[in-house]
This record gives structure tokens, sequence and C-alpha cells, in this order.
């Protein structure tokens, strides 16, 4: 073990005379040591890197999450300490080195192993980490009803409302629906339970009249095609709680009793049976209950309480308000307090507990993910609690306290610019609801306005909802704009409130639902992986470049841009730039296929004339080859034109040139020579006016032509003696990318 400054020359060393590897971990890399890592690469030693740094090279990747450690494995040996591989690290910090012993060095491997699959790559990672929710389908409800519940199962949606069983599938067609009676007694939401074949929905209800004690459920047993299996009412004590067991056929209704849980067992027909439960479910009440009445876990009563997605984790808050005395402000404060448990199901034990002041802002929602880390959403910003606390803003409201003389500046993401208001158009934006999906956080914003009209003394109260999505290491990766806006009452008096109603947002692993209730429309947005659709985008510029003679580091600095500024912009640039390559592309392909043709065409006439040579004959078979694979590759396309070009001048077959003409007079000294040039080329030979030698003035209107297979040139001499003038014309010409010369004598007479 090393311990003091400037102790990393060994490391260095080792990894400049690394032979067989170099992996490394350090949150921080030098460039000096990057290029020296870089050139160890090209050596084709394998080089591996894991950095929190930015380097765009695919050697080096990324951890989901900060490590730490800074470790070092160089052929047969390992080492671990402090030391990151920076200039200051090696040379200047006080540090600490050892080396790991030969026994620990596979575990050091395997554990290496473990965070490298686990990993981000860093090259165009900015790029490649991106996903973002598109609208796949929306549907309309057949009449203006809320939505109850929704369960996806893969391939199909199913969707209770108020009086309906709705059954769509992936693609948001309707396949079957299923008519609920709609109970006119005090009643809860019809929920579903997916069993396969089998789907169970119910409600409970009252048996009173005028009653809120829910002592009935309504239940519906309905196969996968949407025929109804079995459908009957259980009236009982306090049920909490239904479910399924399809090994036996049996309903299980979970009861509420002064000394715990009972499971009462229905058959199909909803007549009682004995039966013992199902001790493999689980259901959360006020306490978690197993299906055969067992509690495992008590919460306290009038403690909040929520479930992660995977039921792996719950957490329990307990929220108190504790007051201050405010010098600068000259009264009483009071503070929001949190207390937050959070309990591992499996386990049953107490996970994590935290105390997290959020000040004068008030709790609206939290959530708990599957890793036991909680969100606390507050009216302009949420918290995450895991490790440790971080606290991400969300809105941006200056002033924070209004004056009727002032104005009002409201700034949150994905906003060109703020919102600016006086005290007359009263306005608030405020955080409503926060959702998690698999690796994304959904926080629903609501801005509030309140327009007053000055002639009937009326209050006019509007909203707008936005859905901000965060990834779960807090980015913001994209802003539904305006997903839902509503109209309240109208008031006779100024009431803005905070909280209003919102879309249900259903989440799922691929996307989630949004239900609008009072506009009758469900919408289902599915997860879009940006980094495959950009990879196969940069894969396509790879293969085109060297065609189309493009930058591919220009496109790739455009997507890092648009990927941070605009991701609704990045996809219509993908989509028409590659439309744009394409046509370009295919242009490209149309241009070498002709020539290709040309080029046939050339050496069939040559052997024709008598090259019939093994090299003449084994060019037409490569040329033939090379059309007929084309689409495989159409750069190889154009190389093999320069080969077979090549090789035709190294035939020495040369192209003759036949030049004949004709002479006009004109006027006085004045005359027209009509040049007719001719070629046997099928390949479309370029021929050009070198030079006009004699006692001559020339000129011309063009001085070049292309021979397919002959052209004229006209050109204009005035004799400078008295005829006969001898004038010789030299004509050069270009025959497979070589340039040949020809003359002509002419006597001007």
């Amino acid at each position: 073990m090393k311990l003091g400054r400037g102790i990393g020359g060994d490391i260095i060393a080792k990894i400049k005379s690394a032979k067989n590897r170099i992996w490394i971990i350090s949150p921080f890399i030098s460039r000096e040591y990057m290029d020296i890592l870089r050139s160890k690469h090209r050596e084709g030693i394998d080089v591996r890197v894991l950095t929190m740094g930015k380097a765009d090279f695919d050697y080096v990747r990324r951890p989901k999450e900060f490590a730490h450690a800074k470790i070092y494995i160089i052929d047969d040996s390992g080492f671990y300490g402090s030391m990151n591989l920076t200039s200051d690290g090696v040379n200047k910090n006080y540090e600490v080195i050892a080396q790991a012993k030969k026994e620990d060095l596979p575990k050091l491997e395997e554990e290496f192993l473990k965070l490298w699959e686990k990993s981000i790559p860093t090259k165009g990672k900015i790029i490649c980490e991106r996903s973002i929710f598109k609208k796949i389908w929306s549907y309309e409800l057949p009449f203006i009803e809320s939505v109850h519940d929704v369960k996806y199962t893969g391939d199909r949606f199913y969707i209770t409302t108020s009086n309906n069983l709705i059954c769509l599938s992936a693609n948001g067609e309707v396949l079957w629906r299923v008519p609920l009676v709609r109970l006119r007694e005090y009643h809860t939401a019809y929920r579903i339970k997916d069993y396969g074949h089998i789907v169970l929905t119910y409600c409970y209800y009252s048996s009173k009249p005028n009653s809120k004690a829910l002592d009935c459920v309504k239940v519906y047993l309905i196969r996968e095609d949407g025929i109804i299996e079995s459908s009957f009412d259980y009236v009982g004590h306090d049920p909490w709680a239904v479910y399924y067991d399809p090994e036996r056929e049996i309903i299980g209704i979970l009861e509420k009793m002064e000394d715990g849980y009972r499971i009462i067992g229905l058959n199909t027909s909803g007549d009682r049976i004995e039966y013992d439960g199902r001790r493999d479910i689980k259901f959360f009440l006020p306490s978690v209950v197993r299906g055969d009445g067992t509690i495992e876990i008590e919460i306290p009563a009038g403690d909040k309480f929520k479930v992660s997605p995977n039921e792996k984790m719950i957490v329990v808050i307990q929220s108190k308000r504790e007051g201050y005395d405010d010098k600068h402000a000259g009264r009483a404060v009071c503070d929001n307090i949190v207390n937050i448990k959070v309990y591992s199901v499996d386990s049953k034990k107490l996970y994590r507990e935290s105390v997290v002041n959020l000040g004068k802002a008030g709790l609206i929602d939290f959530a708990v993910d599957d890793d036991g880390t909680v969100y606390i959403l507050t009216e302009d910003s949420f918290y995450v609690i895991g490790d440790h606390i971080q606290r991400v803003m969300v809105v941006k409201r200056m002033p924070m306290f209004e004056h009727p003389e002032k104005k009002i500046t409201i700034q949150y993401p994905g906003m060109k610019r703020p919102h600016y208001y006086y005290q007359n158009n009263r306005c608030k934006t405020t955080c409503q609801k926060i959702v998690l999906c698999s690796d994304s956080i959904i926080i629903l914003l609501a801005d509030i306005f309140e327009y007053r009209d000055e002639y009937h003394s009326r209050y006019f109260p509007h909203w707008t909802v936005h859905a901000l999505i965060y990834s779960k290491d807090l980015r913001l990766l994209q802003v539904l704009k305006k997903v839902y806006s509503e109209q309240g009452f109208v008031r006779s008096t100024p009431s803005l409130s905070i909280s209003v109603s919102i879309p249900q947002i259903f989440p799922f692993d691929s996307g989630f639902i949004m239900c609008k209730s009072d506009q009758g429309r469900i919408e289902y947005f599915r997860k879009i992986n940006l980094r495959s659709k950009i990879e196969e985008f940069m894969s396509f510029l790879q293969y085109v470049a060297h065609i189309l003679k493009i930058d591919v580091d220009n496109y790739r600095k455009t997507l890092l841009k648009l990927c941070e500024e605009n991701i609704d912009e990045l996809k219509e640039f993908i989509e028409r730039e590659k439309q744009i390559l394409t046509q370009e592309l295919q242009t490209r392909k149309l241009k070498i296929e002709e020539e290709l043709v040309k080029i046939i065409s050339e050496i069939e006439r040559l052997i024709k004339s008598g090259y019939n040579t093994s090299i003449v004959k084994g060019l037409l078979d490569f040329a033939k080859d090379t059309i007929e694979n084309i689409d495989k590759n159409l750069f190889e396309a154009e190389s093999r034109i320069k080969i077979i070009k090549e090789l035709i001048r190294k035939s020495d077959l040369e192209q003759k040139l036949s030049i004949d003409y004709k002479i006009e007079r004109i006027k006085n000294n004045l005359y027209k020579i009509t040049l007719k040039l001719r070629t046997n080329s099928e390949l479309g030979v370029i021929a050009r006016i070198r030079e006009i030698k004699g006692d001559v003035e020339s000129y011309f209107e063009k001085d070049s032509v292309e021979l397919c297979p002959e052209s004229t040139i006209e050109i204009y001499l005035k004799l400078q003696e008295n005829p006969p003038v001898p004038v010789i014309i030299e004509v050069e010409y270009n025959y497979l990318g070589k340039v040949e010369s020809a003359s002509k004598i002419v006597l001007v007479e």
C-alpha cells in the first residue's frame, strides 16, 4: 500500500506498458490520460473505462448511479484506493493506493463487470439516453362518463366506466364492450383484476338508501372473449377486498371484523363455501393484509400511505405543522413537517425513516418507488428522499407575494417565455399530481387563471394542465403541453383554488393512459426509445457519408443540441433529413447504374473490335457483378468503377477520335469552319478546342462538347493575309479519366 502525494506514477507506467487489458473505474479522468487510453485502445488492447465525465468513445461508459470507487485492473494486477485518474490526483493530491491480492482479483473483476453491464455508453450519450412518450391512439367514449379503472395485459386494455367494461386492442381498436349495472345506491368505482382467461370486475355499494356504509359487492366474472361467465351480488358485513382463485374457481371476499379480517369463499354462482384463502396475494388496506386475512404490517390510523408500482415498498407519511416566530416578518410562521417511513413488504421491516421540512409549502401528493425512493410533491417543487434529500424546483414565481401594482412572472420547464400577469387577472401555477412510471416521473402542472367581468361583477376560473416528464436521475425529458383544459363555475366572489380537476393517469411499463373525464376521451401514450431511433439514423449516416460526402460530426452536434432543446423538432429533423438523404442516395445510385451500363457497352464494343483478351473478359464479368450487387454496397460500386477504368487504361485500350470539317466563306476574309467530331465510345467523351495555330484570329461560342457519339463545333476565322492560309486545329478529349489529343490541318481558301 502507498500513501502520500504524487504516488500515481506507477499506475500510469503500468497503463503505458499494458499488453492485454486496462479496466478502470474513476469518476473523473484528465484529457492527457484519456489520450493514453485511446492510444492503447488503437493498439488492440481491451480498454474499458467507467467514469462520470464526458468522453465520446465506444470503450467509455457511465454508471447509472454515481460510482465513487477508484479501481484499476491492468493485465493481471488490480489496484484500488482514493486516486482519480486526473493530473492533480496522480501528481499533487494526498492519496492512497493498494494492490489487490491475487485471490481477491476475481472478486474485483466480477464487481467491475457488474457495473459495466449496467452502465450507459457515453458515445453520443445525451442522444442515446433519451426516451419520450408519443400519443399512439385516442378513444372517445360513447357518452360523457368517467373512467374508473384501467388494466393493461400486454396485448389489450381493460377499461371500466360508470356503466361499461371496454376491451381495447393495443392499437386502440374496440374488441368488445360489456354493459355494467349502473347502481343508484351509494357505490364505489368499478375495479378490474386480470387473471388471464378471466377478468374480475367489481364495486362496493350500500344496501340501505341514504347510507354510506358499504356492505355489498357487485361481482362480474367475464371471459377474455367478452362473455359474462357469472354475475351476482354479495351482501355481507364490511367487505374490503375481492379476488379470484382461478385454480379452485372461487371468489374470495375479505371482510373487516372487530378483531381483524376474515375470508369469505363464494363459488361462481355467489353461494358461500368453505375456503381458507390464498396467502400468496396481499392487499394494501389500512394495513397490509394477506389473502387469508393475516395482518402483516400495521399502519397507524390517520396516516397517509402509498405502495410502489410492483408492490415491493410501502411508504407511510405523517404530517404536522410547527410554528415559530419570524423576526423578519414580525409574526408567527408555521412550517409543514413530514415524517416518512418506508417499509419493505417482503421483509415486513422498516427500510428507511426520514423527516423533511417543506417550509410553508403544503403536501400535494407523494409516491414511492420499488427501490424505496420517496417523492414528495408540493405546490412548486418536488423532493426526492433516498440516501440523501434533493429538491427540484418546478415553478418559479416572482414576486412570491402578489401586489396590485406589480407584474407577476411565472415560469416552469418547457416555456419559451414566462407568463406575465397583473393583480386584476389573478393567476397561479401549481403542481397537482405525481405519477411514477418504470423509468420516469410524470408531474401534472396546472395554470389556473381567473378573469373578472367588470360589467357583471363575475369571476370566470379556467385552467390548463401540462405534463412534465422527468427521468429517474431528475433530468427533464419532455413537456406535454396543454394535455387538458377546463372552465370552472362562474362565481360572484373571487376564489382562486389551488387544487383543480385534472386527468387520471394509469402508468404501465411501456407507457401510460390519460383519461380526460369531462371531455370523454382516453389517450394512450407509449414510450419511444430515442436511443434506438437515433442510433439507426447514425448508422444510416455512416453508410451514406462516403457516397454523398457528408460530415457526420455536424449531424451529431445538431442531434445533441435538439435533444437538449426540442424533442419534437428532433423527431421531425430525423425524418426530414433521412428522406432528403435517401432521395440523394437514389439519384446517386441511378447515376452509378447509368455509368456502369456505359462501361459494359464500352467493354463489349472493345471485345468486338478485337481486344478479346482474358483481362477484358474479366473486366466485363467484374462490371456485370457490380451492377447486380449495387444495392448491397453503393460505395463499393463507385470504387469498382475506378478500378475498371484504371484496368482499361493499363490494357492500352485507346479511343480514336475522328475529325471532319466543312469550310464556308461568309464575307471577305471571314470564314466559318464546322468541325464534326466523332467517337466510337459509349461513355460520353468530352472534347474541346485546345489551340488554333495559324495567321488568323479565331472565336467560337462554345469550345467543348460531349460526344455521344458525335457533335459539332463552329469556329469563326478572320484571316490576316490573303488565302490560302493553313490552320492547325488541336483538339483534346478525356477518355476514362485520361486526356488525349488529336489535330487536324485545314487549308482555308
